[in-house]
């Protein structure tokens, strides 16, 4: 019980001289365009010839999710300006278009 209430006080101290960070100012989002996974798994297939080392990337640590799209229209693989449009304004445009609808209105 006594070890307890002690590992309870050094934890409390400890914590007390950590350092308090403020709110983040500004964030920075970071889209690797046409970085999916085949890609990844060319690094890291690359990486493990080269190294006898593991084979996770510095990709690995930074990667929180994915997304897929497609475009409005006949195409099926969304280009750079429709799936930057997308993630901007939340709504899917055709090929081509930065920040316009597929009904030609500005987003």
């Amino acid at each position: 019980m006594k070890i307890n209430y002690i590992a309870k006080i050094i934890l409390l101290i400890i914590a007390s001289c950590l350092p308090v960070y403020a709110a983040a100012k500004n964030i920075i989002l970071m889209i690797g365009d046409g970085m999916g996974t085949p890609y990844l798994s060319a690094l890291r297939y690359y990486q493990a010839t080269s190294t006898s080392s593991n084979t996770t990337t510095i990709f690995d640590s930074m990667g929180v999710g994915m997304i897929r799209t497609n475009p409005v229209g006949k195409f099926k693989v969304t280009d750079s300006a429709a799936g930057g449009t997308a993630l901007a304004t939340g709504e899917k445009t055709e090929n081509g278009r930065i920040g316009i609808s597929a009904n030609m209105q500005p987003l």
